[in-house]
Formats: C-alpha cells, sequence, structure tokens
C-alpha cells in the first residue's frame, strides 16, 4: 500500500533531513577547528613551532600548559548534535560544550533551505577544580558565530569565568609563634 502525504509535509521531512546533515557537517567542522587548537608540535625548517606561531609570533600562553583529555561528538539526539571537549592544566578541567539545535537550521516559515544560514553555535564553558574533587569552579554560556572558534574565544571565556569565579590562591598569610 502506497501513502500519499502532502507536497507541504513532504517539504518539512526533507528540510528536517537537510538540516541534519548540515549540523553534523558543522559539528565536523567544529571538530577540526578543535583538533588544530591542540594540535602537537611540528617541525618546520628544523625548528620545532607550536601550531599557529610564527618567528615573529609570540607564543600563545592560554595553549602552553593544557593537555587535551577528550574530544568526543554526540549525535544521538534527534533535536540537537554536540560535541564535548575536556582539557586541563595543573589546577583546573575544563569543560567546554559546543551545540546546534536542529530548530536553528531550519528554515523559517515562507524561507527556502539555505545552509549558508547556519553560522551560530552555543557553547557551554566549565571550570572544575582538580585540587578539590571535581568542584565546580565557574561556568558561562553563549551563542558564538562557528567562524570565531579559536584560541581567543577560549581566553574570551576564561575571562569570563576568572570575573565571576577568581581562582582561590592556596596560600593564606600567617604568622608562626612559638
Amino acid at each position: 500500500m502506497v501513502s500519499i502525504i502532502k507536497f507541504k509535509d513532504y517539504l518539512i521531512v526533507e528540510s528536517a533531513e537537510e538540516a541534519e546533515s548540515l549540523i553534523k557537517r558543522k559539528i565536523d567542522q567544529i571538530e577540526q577547528k578543535l583538533k588544530l587548537l591542540f594540535q602537537t608540535d611540528k617541525i618546520k625548517s628544523g625548528e620545532i613551532q607550536k601550531f599557529g606561531q610564527s618567528k615573529e609570533e609570540p607564543s600563545s600562553s592560554f595553549f602552553d600548559d593544557l593537555n587535551l583529555e577528550s574530544l568526543e561528538k554526540s549525535q544521538f539526539s534527534k533535536t540537537y548534535k554536540s560535541i564535548k571537549l575536556i582539557f586541563s592544566d595543573d589546577e583546573y578541567r575544563y569543560d567546554t560544550i559546543f551545540t546546534i539545535k536542529l530548530e536553528d537550521a531550519m528554515p523559517k516559515e515562507g524561507e527556502e533551505f539555505n545552509p549558508e544560514n547556519l553560522k551560530e553555535c552555543q557553547v557551554e564553558f566549565k571550570r572544575y577544580s582538580l585540587m578539590e574533587g571535581s568542584e565546580l569552579m565557574g561556568d558561562t554560556e553563549k551563542t558564538i558565530q562557528i567562524d570565531d572558534i579559536n584560541e581567543t574565544l577560549f581566553e574570551e571565556l576564561l575571562l569570563e569565568i576568572e570575573k565571576d569565579y577568581p581562582k582561590e590562591s592556596g596560600e593564606e598569610f600567617s604568622i608562626e609563634t612559638e
């Protein structure tokens, strides 16, 4: 038995499939950007260079002492796709989740599907203390341009967290008396 659906319903289903495919491509694009940020040192002309560093540029202070722990895509949800980045330094673990919702990729009513319309994603950035049993030490969430995923973005996210949740210096002033 053949089922007949209205053309309008067909277009909605077709747009949803195109939007889902677009989101997967955008998540792959974000994954490549993140991998490049944590790319290991390269040897160029006999010299070891940090990724993104030319001879004239000073080394990026943000990524110098960070360790990439994991980079995982989650594509099980039909309503959104995300990628989670976990990295750490000596004191903190940082969790960053980039999310693209299906509704953001769907065309508005009366518009045609255009892959160029999807330029933004949501980012959630959290900092956990490694010293205090993974206690949350700050978080921030905002909408960003996918093209703006770079070192500067991470520096800005960290500054936002440090403004609201300053790092605690473990050293307290004390006077020893006998």
